[in-house]
């Protein structure tokens, strides 16, 4: 059984936002700063169904990290429809793993755990890089890696020869959260 946690009922006039929790210690965070935003949130379970999304109205998903692989199928699974329904989407670390699986890319572990703050290069034209620096720093904490990049989805910003974003038409995924 699902549990559907609504943080604060959605005010007319303030978009909602649907952060998909894949376990993350980074997901109250993720929640605190959309809503500094003034946007509404409701923290959902990773295995909430899509039609819960869509019924819902909300006007955006972001699927946040968490300790689970994607590869692994004893844990709960995403909804791969979610990602079908037309809203912008925001994954980050499982998130981003989650969305190049889906759209038939490949995960696999690492060959280095990257724990820690490091610098990744981004592609400062792209919008949602568009304004910063070329070198970001980021903390990074993740074991599994993009091996291969869905078809149609560019790469964004890498950590080494790691991939740490790519961008397709409504949809953004970065392996680490910039803060």
């Amino acid at each position: 059984m699902n549990d559907y946690i609504e943080m604060k009922s959605s005010d007319e006039k303030y978009d909602t936002v649907a952060i998909i929790d894949a376990g993350s210690h980074f997901a109250k965070v993720i929640d605190r700063r959309i809503r500094e935003l003034n946007i509404n949130t409701d923290m959902l379970p990773l295995d909430t169904p899509a039609n819960v999304i869509k019924s819902k109205g909300y006007r955006a998903v972001v699927i946040t990290g968490g300790p689970v692989s994607v590869n692994d199928e004893s844990v709960s699974q995403y909804d791969a429809e979610i990602f079908r329904i037309g809203l912008p989407i925001f994954g980050i670390c499982y998130g981003m793993q989650a969305i190049n699986k889906s759209f038939g890319g490949s995960v696999d572990s690492g060959i280095v755990r990257e724990d820690g703050q490091f610098t990744i290069n981004v592609d400062s034209t792209s919008e949602i890089f568009s304004g910063l620096k070329e070198q970001q720093k980021v903390l990074m904490t993740h074991y599994e890696e993009v091996k291969d990049v869905a078809p149609s989805f560019k790469i964004i910003a890498r950590s080494g020869n790691v991939i740490a974003g790519k961008l397709r038409a409504k949809i953004v995924v970065l392996q680490e959260p910039l803060e």
